[in-house]
């Protein structure tokens, strides 16, 4: 939150930027702004002068008066400027994040609430810029009266003011709360109290009135009766606040483009990760060191931006502490890697992504057994050209015979295929055989299982001679094969060689 340095440092900003321009027009205020009042102003040209007092910031609009009237006559008479002094004064409140933007109209940075147009080309504009909108403005001719005098320009009022009224019941409780009082303390902030007390040796959660009674003379003057060596509470309220300023740039200030590395490195106590931290009374957070003092609340909160702000600065001091031992340290020499297996496996994989991407999507058909069937009554055999064939194989699929069902061989099924037959699904003709070729196709059996090299493929269909043939056929056909052979059983080899063809 701005606190009393960085109002200071506003104003400085807009009279700076403000001298010497002319600006002209409606004071426009944005639609979102509804709690804010809207400013009656529409002079032709006027000025912007500011000042600040502790949390307080004031505008001040002052006509130029160049309201012009021309005489009816010929030649025209200058007269006395009708509006030439007319003022109007605006009270800030910056809240949370409030700040003052000044740049060309067409870069007014967003949440821009209420806006000062200059009569130059291309036009500027001086915005009141607040992000969380917790910032307000009002129209009155002076400060607020629930305020005390500023801790940076009004210290010696400041002084007398606090140590005059120390009788007051708000000066009961602990010295951490009253000193965010702004009707003692007008301009102390959150890391400002942090940094009074830890530099003061004072805890922050003890009595106000016991701290302060020290500093009251006999005579009520207002002198202090003991001096540290860092000085007093009251003192150092000032002496901070002016440090601040003299730094030029704060985490908080309205030009959030400059460098806040001095402020940073400027605070000792406040965001420390070295430093405790404590919810007071009001809910906000006070940081100090050592004991806390006696009134501290009932039930203990601490926040964790101190566990968090300590675990960036062990982050920070590792991977520095590492980077010295790497500077340290010898290089070693990098390992030799294969820089053409790398090459070629990427650029195999970028040829795969580049053809799935140009390549349009097909449906693949899930490979079953039944899909196996259905793609033999198609075709004629189990040829390596079939994509059913191909994919069953990439995956591992057993295939099996054209009919799945086998027919045991009995007498009555030997008696049955004397019968003509017709040929089976497959275009394959039934030829008749002899003796002697059923002792060839045995004696292929047994060469088939010693070489190991071609496979044996049984159709199972009603008559035995259709078998037999269709075995030398599969057995001329599918060399290539390396499946398991299925051999006859025993029982078929005797009724082959009892049987007279």
């Amino acid at each position: 939150m701005p606190e009393g340095p960085e109002l200071h440092l506003s104003s400085r900003f807009i009279n700076t930027v403000c001298r010497g321009r002319i600006f002209t027009g409606k004071v426009v205020k944005s639609e979102v702004s509804t709690k804010n009042p809207d400013i009656d102003w529409d002079e032709k040209s006027y000025t912007i002068s500011s000042s600040s007092r502790g949390k307080e910031l004031q505008i001040t609009l002052t006509s130029t008066g160049n309201n012009i009237k021309k005489n009816t006559k010929k030649i025209a008479k200058l007269k006395v400027p009708e509006n030439a002094g007319k003022s109007q004064k605006i009270f800030f409140n910056f809240g949370m994040s409030g700040r003052f933007n000044f740049c060309e109209s067409n870069e007014m940075v967003k949440h821009s609430h209420l806006n000062f147009y200059t009569g130059c080309k291309p036009p500027m504009v001086l915005s009141f810029v607040d992000y969380r909108r917790f910032g307000r403005w009002r129209i009155d001719d002076d400060w607020a009266p629930d305020r005390g005098p500023c801790v940076i320009l009004e210290y010696p009022q400041f002084r007398e003011n606090v140590l005059k009224r120390l009788s007051d019941t708000a000066f009961n409780k602990p010295i951490c709360e009253v000193l965010l009082n702004q009707k003692y303390f007008n301009g102390v902030g959150n890391y400002l109290r942090a940094e009074v007390l830890y530099r003061a040796g004072v805890r922050p959660f003890d009595q106000a009135r016991a701290v302060l009674e020290e500093l009251v003379d006999t005579n009520c003057s207002g002198d202090t009766k003991i001096k540290k060596e860092n000085g007093d509470v009251l003192e150092l309220c000032n002496r901070l606040a002016l440090e601040v300023v003299q730094l030029g740039a704060t985490v908080y200030n309205p030009s959030p483009d400059e460098d806040h590395s001095k402020f940073t490195a400027w605070l000792q106590c406040y965001y420390n990760p070295g430093m405790k931290n404590m919810v007071d009374h009001n809910k906000r957070t006070i940081w100090y060191a050592g004991d806390a003092g006696p009134m501290v609340p009932k039930d203990i909160k601490t926040k964790g931006m101190k566990k968090r702000a300590a675990q960036i600065k062990e982050e920070m001091t590792t991977t520095e502490d590492e980077s010295q031992e790497e500077d340290e340290s010898p290089k070693k020499k990098p390992r030799k890697t294969s820089n053409k297996k790398l090459t070629t496996f990427n650029q195999e994989e970028k040829d795969s992504q580049e053809h799935a991407i140009n390549s349009p999507k097909k449906k693949t058909r899930r490979v079953t057994r039944n899909t196996l069937k259905d793609s033999h009554q198609s075709q004629t055999s189990y040829s390596s050209d079939n994509p059913i064939v191909k994919r069953a194989k990439r995956k591992g699929i057993k295939q099996n015979s054209p009919e799945k069902k086998t027919k045991r061989v009995t007498r009555r099924s030997l008696q049955d295929s004397e019968q003509p037959q017709t040929p089976g699904s497959l275009d394959i003709p039934v030829v008749k055989g002899t003796k002697k070729d059923v002792k060839e196709i045995i004696n292929d059996y047994n060469e088939t299982i010693t070489t190991n090299k071609s496979e044996v493929v049984v159709i199972k269909e009603d008559s035995l001679k259709d078998k037999l043939e269709r075995t030398k056929r599969s057995l001329q056909h599918n060399n290539k094969n390396t499946r398991k052979l299925k051999v006859p059983s025993t029982k078929v080899r005797k009724l082959l060689s009892r049987r007279k063809f």
